[in-house]
C-alpha cells in the first residue's frame, strides 16, 4: 500500500534577528511497501543450474527430497509385490487359492489404484504433502500386515482392493511433489533414483522373503505370514516418522531453507513455466488433460512397458521355481536382473539430463 506524507513548512533558523528567517518546504514522498511476491521477482531468474549458487542449492535439496522419497517408494515397491514371494513360500496352499483366485487378487489392487489415483492426488493439493503422503503409507502398512493374518481368498482378496487404493496416490503424488521443487529438465534424473527404488525392491525383496521365510513356524506362523508381518509393520513405521522429515511445498518456506533460497526456488520455476505449489485447481485442466492426444500416446507407452515388467515383478520367483530350482534358490535368482536394471535406469537418466535428450 502506497502512502503520502502531506506536505509541511518548517522555519529554518539563518540569523538571530525574525527578518533572517526563510522558508523550507518539504515535498511529498512516496513510500512503496513491496509485498513478498515482487521481492521475489527482483530477484535475477536467468541463471541456470551450471550457476555455482544454483548448484548449491539444488544439492541441498536432494539431500533432503531425494533419499526420503526413493525409500518411501522402495517401501511402496516391495509392498506392492511380496505377494509373488509369499506365493512361492506356500500363500497359496495354507489358502487353498486356485489360479484364478490368486491371479484375481492381483488384479484386485490394480482396480483401486486406478480408480483412486486422481481423487488421491487432488486430496494431496488440499492436505499438503507433509500430510497425505505419510497418512496413505501408513494406511498401505496397516493392509500389508493384515495379508499375514488372512485365512482365506475374501479375506486376500479384501487386503489387497485396500492396498491399491492406499498406494494409488504415491508415486503420481511424488512426481507432481518433484516438480514444485524442480524445473523439468531436471526431474528425468531424480524420477529415475526413484524408478532405480524399483529395481533395488526386485534385487532386494528375494533376498528378504529368502531370510523372512526362515522364521517359518515361529510362534505357530507360517514363513510367508512373516513376510507381510515384518514388512508391513517396517511400512508403517516409517509412515509415522515421515509425518517428520516430509516438507510441504517451497512458498511454505520449509526449515531447511533460507528465506533467499526459497525465493529462489520459486523464481526457477517460475521462469520455468513449471506446475507451481501457488497453482489452484480447476476442473478446465482436467477436462483439457483428457482432450490432450499426448497423454493416450504416453498411456499407451507406460502399459506396454509395466505389464510386462510387473508380470515378472509377480510371478519370476514360480516362473524360476518351475524350471527345476529349489524354492531358496528361485528367490535369490530374482535379484541379478534387478541389479542390472538398476545399473542401466541410472546411466540411461544420467544422459538423458546431461545432453537434454528425451
Amino acid at each position: 500500500m502506497d502512502k503520502q506524507l502531506k506536505p509541511s513548512i518548517e522555519l529554518h533558523e539563518s540569523g538571530s534577528n525574525d527578518e533572517n528567517l526563510e522558508l523550507v518546504e518539504f515535498k511529498p514522498i512516496q513510500v512503496q511497501a513491496e509485498s513478498s511476491t515482487s521481492v521475489v521477482n527482483k530477484i535475477p531468474a536467468n541463471r541456470t543450474n551450471d550457476d555455482p549458487k544454483d548448484k548449491k542449492l539444488l544439492r541441498k535439496l536432494d539431500l533432503h527430497i531425494i533419499p526420503a522419497m526413493t525409500l518411501l517408494y522402495l517401501i511402496c515397491f516391495l509392498d506392492r509385490v511380496n505377494i509373488g514371494q509369499a506365493k512361492l513360500n506356500g500363500l497359496t496352499t495354507t489358502l487353498n487359492l486356485s489360479s484364478i483366485q490368486y491371479n484375481n487378487c492381483l488384479s484386485a489392487f490394480f482396480v483401486t489404484y486406478i480408480l483412486f489415483e486422481i481423487p488421491s492426488n487432488l486430496i494431496l493439493k488440499k492436505l499438503r504433502p507433509s500430510r497425505w503422503i505419510p497418512l496413505i503409507m501408513t494406511a498401505w502398512g496397516v493392509a500389508t500386515t493384515f495379508i499375514g493374518r488372512v485365512d482365506s481368498y475374501a479375506g486376500l482378496f479384501i487386503c489387497r482392493i485396500i492396498l491399491g487404493a492406499a498406494e494409488s496416490g504415491f508415486f503420481p503424488g511424488i512426481n507432481f511433489y518433484l516438480s514444485s521443487w524442480y524445473k523439468r529438465r531436471e526431474i528425468s534424473w531424480r524420477v529415475s533414483i526413484l524408478f532405480s527404488a524399483v529395481s533395488l525392491a526386485g534385487t532386494f525383496g528375494g533376498i528378504l522373503a529368502y531370510t523372512i521365510n526362515l522364521m517359518h513356524g515361529i510362534w505357530g506362523q507360517e514363513g510367508w505370514r512373516w513376510i507381510f508381518y515384518i514388512e508391513g509393520s517396517v511400512t508403517v513405521i516409517i509412515g509415522a516418522l515421515s509425518f517428520l522429515f516430509i516438507s510441504d511445498f517451497p512458498s511454505d518456506r520449509p526449515k531447511f531453507l533460507t528465506e533467499n533460497e526459497c525465493d529462489r526456488v520459486i523464481v526457477r520455476l517460475r521462469t520455468d513455466a513449471g506446475p507451481g505449489a501457488s497453482e489452484h485447481f480447476s476442473w478446465s485442466q482436467v477436462g483439457s488433460a483428457f482432450l490432450d492426444w499426448k497423454l493416450y500416446v504416453w498411456s499407451l507407452c507406460g502399459l506396454t512397458i509395466t505389464v510386462p515388467i510387473l508380470s515378472l515383478n509377480f510371478f519370476s520367483p514360480t516362473i524360476i521355481a518351475n524350471l527345476g530350482f529349489a524354492n531358496y534358490q528361485a528367490q535369490l535368482l530374482t535379484a541379478p536382473p534387478y541389479a542390472f536394471a538398476f545399473i542401466t535406469t541410472m546411466t540411461t537418466a544420467y544422459f538423458s539430463d546431461k545432453y537434454a535428450r528425451r
